[in-house]
């Protein structure tokens, strides 16, 4: 596995076969599923189970809805200072009471080139409790990360302005939308973060979401949805960043907001669909960097997997 999320470069057939075989060894191994995370605002898979060869898309810039839609409201903007949509926002963001979030901040990291980062520096806060009540995180809790899946169509959008949050669906949960899915897990003293890439993953064909956990299909960067409520038009834009796969994406995320001074007595991912993916691949590179903050559980939720592109053996996974 470790091998299979390396960034060693754009993937070749060979290294992309033995991703497909070692993805999928993960999978069949014993006890790789656990329902252990209550189901999130999602599309259902029965409305993307079937997906096409092809990948069709909008104009690099084209007025894709007829008004501004309501959720696009200067209130839900407003609690991203990043200037989602429009502006690209990927990462982890922190969850506490009420549906409130707060993006991760850098924290510390330890360098073996400069003996000063290897003493823990402090971070600005007074005691644990303050900096959770600041931050939504403290690096003495256990930790629980959640990984979306493709978001080209269902619950959310780009160009809806819509992201998935703590908040349950309405039509899932008994008390409805305001059923909070982040709360039990604060109350027992954890931090909850979810790790953002959905405008990387709003592709019309799932598929093209998926390539992107694992490498950079074109070689000329990943792609992104970029949304202007201000003026109603849609853009294709493309990440120049050194990362070729939005693992790398993850990787850098999970390293910048949890440090080499993670004290929490355990790091859980959970990945929905093909967010399960994702879940695995970061999770194994930070697993062969051996960084602190690597997790010790995965729970993969509806592991999804399009047939054009993952067979094992010449079964479809």
């Amino acid at each position: 596995l470790a091998a299979a999320s390396g960034s060693s470069g754009r993937y070749g057939p060979a290294s992309r076969l033995f991703t497909k075989i070692a993805v999928a060894l993960a999978l069949a191994m014993p006890n790789a599923l656990a329902m252990d995370f209550p189901g999130l605002n999602l599309p259902s898979l029965s409305d993307i189970a079937a997906i096409g060869a092809g990948s069709t898309s909008m104009q690099d810039s084209d007025t894709v809805n007829d008004v501004v839609p309501e959720t696009c409201s200067e209130e839900r903007l407003a609690r991203y200072p990043s200037g989602w949509p429009a502006a690209l926002d990927w990462g982890i963001y922190w969850y506490g009471p009420n549906d409130e979030f707060k993006k991760a901040e850098p924290r510390q990291q330890v360098k073996l080139v400069d003996p000063t980062s290897w003493f823990e520096q402090g971070d600005g806060y007074a005691n644990s409790t303050e900096r959770w009540n600041k931050t939504f995180y403290d690096p003495s809790r256990n930790t629980v990360l959640y990984f979306h899946g493709w978001s080209g169509d269902g619950a959310w959008s780009t160009k809806d302005c819509k992201r998935v949050t703590s908040k349950c669906n309405p039509n899932l949960c008994p008390k409805g939308g305001v059923h909070e899915l982040a709360k039990p897990w604060i109350e027992k003293g954890w931090n909850v973060g979810f790790f953002y890439w959905d405008q990387f993953a709003d592709e019309p064909c799932m598929r093209d979401a998926e390539q992107k956990i694992w490498f950079d299909r074109e070689g000329n960067g990943l792609r992104w949805a970029s949304y202007s409520p201000r003026n109603n038009t849609f853009q294709w834009k493309q990440y120049q960043g050194e990362a070729m796969s939005v693992i790398d994406l993850c990787a850098t995320a999970v390293k910048e907001a949890m440090g080499d001074f993670f004290g929490g007595g355990t790091v859980r991912f959970v990945g929905r669909s093909i967010g399960a993916q994702l879940a695995v691949g970061c999770a194994a590179k930070l697993h062969e960097e051996q960084h602190v903050a690597a997790p010790q559980r995965i729970t993969l939720l509806d592991p999804f997997f399009t047939t054009q592109e993952f067979t094992f053996l010449g079964t479809v996974v």
